[in-house]
């Protein structure tokens, strides 16, 4: 497509750099991902997409960079302070983790990932009670998430409409 027609990166770019991250072909991922950048210096999905990517490949500073180039450019959208949060979890910066995972779950309260790495952060600090609420939340707005009853302690109720595994693990 890119050969045919040139101006068409930053359409193709996106999408296929999905398909490399989903591949598990990191350094493809980067390379699109970063090509799409050079094309929209202010496409959000862009930095959030190449953090993960980065985040997967274990280059946890870059990927801090880019989330936090997504909360520049979109303070109000989540992704960016879910994906540092995730980074401050891996670095045993649990505090500050939550803190992220407060300001995801301020500007969506539905969003699920948040409330599981929050009670995960949260259980790490001791904070008990307060990890079961977000684990109690993620049951009442995904109950055939098996991650929340693995975290809560309970024994995993899968359903007929429960998928075998999930396709990405959304902790540690």
């Amino acid at each position: 497509m890119l050969r045919l027609n040139p101006d068409a990166g930053a359409s193709v770019y996106g999408p296929r750099g999905h398909a490399y991250y989903r591949k598990r072909d990191y350094d493809r991922a980067i390379a699109d991902y970063s090509e799409q950048i050079k094309l929209n210096p202010d496409d959000v999905g862009a930095y959030l997409n190449r953090g993960d990517a980065l985040r997967s490949k274990g280059e946890l500073a870059s990927a801090g960079e880019d989330y936090g180039q997504a909360i520049r450019l979109a303070p109000d959208n989540p992704g960016g302070f879910g994906g540092r949060g995730q980074i401050r979890l891996f670095t045993h910066d649990f505090s500050g983790a939550v803190a992220d995972f407060d300001t995801a779950i301020r500007i969506n309260p539905n969003d699920v990932n948040s409330h599981i790495n929050r009670g995960a952060a949260l259980s790490l600090l001791g904070e008990n009670l307060r990890a079961l609420q977000d684990f109690d939340k993620v049951i009442a707005l995904a109950p055939n998430n098996p991650l929340a009853y693995v975290e809560r302690g309970q024994p995993c109720r899968r359903s007929a409409t429960m998928p075998a595994r999930s396709p990405r693990s959304t902790w540690l």
